[in-house]
């Protein structure tokens, strides 16, 4: 398994919860920084040192969108039924819950998740990734310990991709350095940012009508 890469200022305060684990974090950043990866190192530190099995295990539930692109009622209504699942052990956290891309939680399926969290099981860790925080009811955030993710330092993002100096050049300006988006460009050549690329080059090279050709187009 690679090693996860995380900014030092970052893995500062998550080392806290790792040492002291809480039942609800949210874990906050824009959309390719790495939440979901963050989340699951999080669980496996928090596992390790509480010596918790968590491979091949149902003590870690993941609820993420589904065909709709949003998470819906139902998914959260699996939750609750989850937590009604009884837990071995005498650790404070002894069951992991990630709710992947929160923010995309419909209205009712936020309500449902409300009354989980005013009302939380002691024995289990839930995790949230948020991108947008005003996507959710304030009630919720106001209900979890958030904690805004800051991306890799360059040299870290060096270290860990070793591709050639200029194509990760090219991928740390795309992406404004975040790993989850450079990995997707690195596995995916046709990749959205690589093409927008492509045609901003394209345009530049071309006179003015054929500018307007394409922006027509």
């Amino acid at each position: 398994m690679k090693q996860t890469i995380i900014n030092p200022r970052t893995k500062k305060i998550l080392d806290q919860v790792v040492i002291n684990p809480i039942n609800s974090l949210a874990i906050v950043g824009p959309s390719g920084i790495g939440k979901m990866e963050l989340s699951q190192w999080l669980i496996r530190e928090i596992a390790e040192k509480k010596d918790l099995n968590i491979e091949n295990s149902p003590i870690v539930k993941v609820i993420k969108t589904e065909n709709a692109n949003s998470i819906t009622i139902e998914q959260i209504r699996s939750v609750k039924d989850y937590l009604k699942l009884r837990t071995v052990g005498n650790d404070k956290i002894r069951r992991f819950i990630i709710i992947d891309q929160a923010d995309t939680m419909t209205v009712e399926a936020q309500n449902a998740l409300l009354k989980v969290l005013e009302e939380p099981t002691l024995d289990t860790m839930i995790i949230l990734t948020i991108t947008s925080a005003q996507a959710m009811l304030p009630t919720i955030i106001s209900r979890l310990q958030s904690i805004n993710i800051l991306p890799p330092t360059k040299d870290q993002l060096t270290n860990y991709f070793k591709i050639a100096s200029s194509q990760f050049d090219r991928f740390y300006l795309l992406s404004g350095g975040y790993p989850g988006l450079i990995q997707s460009m690195i596995d995916n050549p046709n990749h959205p940012l690589l093409l927008a690329l492509s045609t901003a080059r394209e345009l530049l090279g071309t006179n003015t009508y054929g500018r307007l050709i394409r922006i027509n187009q």
